[in-house]
């Protein structure tokens, strides 16, 4: 295909009247490949957006529905339903191609946001219309205008019906916006007209249908309608084998003829006897058959030009290959003979002059953070320094965040609110280790039970459309048997009084200053504290016992506080792996929570509890030291760091690794 385009612009540049053709054996399968090799070969500006037309024309077009202006109208009818997907919600305030779109991008952007945070995988059409009020002038209007169409549609209406139904929602919410389309998009949107106005005639054999119905109908139209659009008078006409009946060239090159698929197998139909085919001459009923056709489509294509070039695949995959057994009589010719242009393509462009003109320098820091007194941030902004000081520097200086996908009801995250919620009301009430244990069994799950109930409905108010009815009487019901199980747990412990819940707390480390919230102080009978972190996921004690600790939240708090500290450690509320894992001063504090002077892997040339509290101070300050003097190296702590990010685009790591350059997939 390389060689094909560079062949055709050589030619060209000899001869700019030439007609051209390139023909291939699969035009579907190799459409975007050839295209991909044109753009480089006769206009490589066109990666760059750079040209209004391109100097060659395909046969085969692409789906109606794949072009971006029919996917936007397509995809905005989906306001009409009572309840909206979320994809659909997100989609609508991100295309160009509605009213609006562009004077109100930024809003309609924060408004994305806000989507993500507040909604499940589904909204109402109402919550949305509600959601976007205020944000923008002229959104909430377009949306209050589809819903009143919405509400006065009926159920069920003939085909004709409904095509005016989606063309006056296609009207109010300003299809396809006020940009000026380009020609393809200004055929397609004819074509998607053209569609609409051809409902009428299916009045007359199709029964009346609901909205779901004729949605799909129209999608399905859009998808198995092939769009091309029309060009001008182009030098180089890319074809299918039976496409070029009739057609006469000064020049063609012949794609993809190898003895694989040339002839094609046979393909006898289905449900009829293959002999049956044969005695009859069905096309593809047999390899006979197959070779009469193949014979005939090669006599003719070698007869559409004076000069035609055959080229074949050497090999595919593993595979090795030979030239289709009809083209053993051609003279073999090499690559060389043939005139080929050399046009780099847009990318070879601008990696030579990249090499000749720009010089390399290695930016690894940002500007000192100002130091105004005022909280820098949380303790994950050690977390995120510890995993890589460019994510630090990137999430925590640049606000790059990542955005929040919606799913169905709520999720980990959102389910960690719950208990930690649901905890804090608990332990408010019980007070301490006596207070637990003088519940019997039923007592302690009735007030579990009130303490879910509580939660949950709070979560509810805030965000409806996470917690309808029925999944929030679902979550009341998890929560309950997550606490039951977890204030067993609990009642197992020599006593102890809970000191604070949710503590939070301005805390100094090195040149930050910095919130934190502990999730539970406990006191124990000796006086000494221990510090719990819930959790409702995995945990494991050396994400504290690394110089770069992946969950730094205790460790910080202690060395700053470490008078009085008898031990730390992960509660862990995950069903199956229910308990505490942590590290004290002194054994006997509860279950999981190891003597650390008997500690099996602690710190290399770190013994004992003050050398611990120590060795957490000098690591963690260093880690806010370089983050306060800029730090921003691209230095992931392992693979998993990045496996983890949102970041890997902007920091480029595999580039900064050396990586090699990916070539563009043309094979799709």
């Amino acid at each position: 295909m390389h060689a094909a385009a560079q062949w055709a612009r050589a030619t060209l540049d000899r001869e700019p009247a030439a007609r051209i053709a390139i023909v291939a054996q699969d035009l579907r399968a190799a459409r975007n490949a050839i295209t991909a090799e044109l753009d480089d070969a006769l206009c490589p500006g066109a990666a760059a957006h750079a040209i209004s037309a391109r100097p060659y024309n395909l046969s085969l077009g692409e789906p109606l529905v794949s072009t971006p202006v029919v996917h936007a109208a397509l995809t905005s009818l989906e306001l009409l339903r009572p309840r909206i997907p979320f994809s659909v919600a997100s989609f609508v305030l991100r295309t160009p191609f509605l009213q609006a779109a562009d004077s109100e991008r930024s809003a309609r952007a924060k408004l994305d946001i806000k989507l993500r945070q507040r909604v499940s995988e589904n909204l109402t059409r109402e919550g949305f219309r509600v959601l976007a009020a205020g944000s923008s002038p002229e959104l909430p209007a377009m949306l209050q205008s589809v819903q009143m169409l919405a509400e006065a549609i009926p159920g069920r209406q003939k085909p004709s019906a409904w095509a005016a139904t989606f063309a006056e929602a296609l009207k109010r919410i300003g299809w396809p916006g006020a940009r000026s389309p380009d020609s393809g998009e200004f055929q397609a949107v004819g074509a998607l007209q053209e569609m609409l106005a051809g409902w009428v005639h299916l009045d007359g054999v199709l029964p009346s249908m609901g909205l779901g119905e004729a949605l799909a109908r129209l999608r399905r139209q859009a998808t198995d309608a092939m769009f091309q659009p029309e060009s001008g008078d182009t030098p180089v006409q890319v074809l299918g084998m039976l496409e070029t009946a009739g057609l006469c060239f000064d020049h063609l090159w012949l794609l993809g003829l190898s003895d694989a698929n040339w002839p094609e197998s046979a393909r006898p139909r289905a449900f009829i006897p293959p002999a049956l085919q044969r005695q009859h001459g069905v096309p593809h009923a047999s390899a006979a058959l197959e070779l009469g056709f193949a014979e005939t489509v090669t006599r003719r294509l070698l007869a559409c030009a004076d000069d035609v070039v055959v080229s074949t695949p050497i090999r595919e995959a593993d595979t090795e290959l030979r030239p289709s057994p009809l083209l053993a009589a051609l003279p073999l010719r090499e690559l060389a003979e043939l005139p080929q242009a050399g046009v780099l393509s847009y990318r070879e462009q601008l990696q030579r002059t990249h090499a000749e003109a720009v010089e390399s320098y290695a930016d690894e820091r940002g500007p000192p953070l100002a130091m105004d007194g005022s909280p820098a941030g949380g303790t994950a902004l050690i977390r995120s320094q510890a995993a890589c000081p460019f994510q630090a520097f990137a999430w925590k200086r640049l606000a790059a965040e990542p955005l929040p996908e919606p799913g169905l009801g709520p999720d980990p995250r959102e389910r960690g609110v719950l208990v930690h919620a649901a905890l804090q009301q608990l332990w408010e009430r019980l007070q301490d280790h006596a207070g637990l244990t003088k519940l019997d069994t039923s007592r302690r799950a009735e007030l579990a039970g009130r303490m879910a109930e509580l939660a949950v409905t709070e979560r509810a108010r805030q965000l409806p459309d996470v917690y309808p009815p029925r999944l929030a009487s679902l979550e009341k019901q998890r929560l309950q048997d997550l606490l039951v199980a977890w204030l067993k747990q609990e009642a197992a412990r020599p006593p102890f009084r809970v000191l604070m819940r949710e503590a939070e707390q301005v805390l100094t480390l090195g040149p930050l200053v910095l919130n934190t919230r502990v999730d539970r102080i406990d006191e124990l009978p000796e006086g000494g504290r221990l510090l719990l972190d819930y959790k409702t996921g995995r945990v494991r004690l050396d994400a504290w016992l690394d110089p770069r600790p992946q969950d730094p939240q205790l460790p910080l708090y202690a060395v700053t506080n470490a008078q009085g500290l008898a031990g730390l450690a992960f509660a862990c509320l995950k069903p199956g792996a229910m308990g505490f894992t942590g590290l004290a001063d002194h054994a006997g504090i509860a279950a999981g929570i190891a003597d650390y002077a008997g500690y099996k892997y602690p710190p290399a040339g770190v013994d004992g509890w003050p050398a611990l509290l120590d060795w957490w101070r000098r690591h963690l300050t260093a880690l806010a030291e370089d983050y306060a003097a800029g730090d921003a190296r691209v230095a992931p702590k392992d693979a998993e760091t990045c496996e983890r990010c949102h970041l890997t685009m902007l920091c480029r790591i595999r580039t900064l690794a050396n990586a090699p350059l990916e070539e563009p997939d043309r094979g799709d």
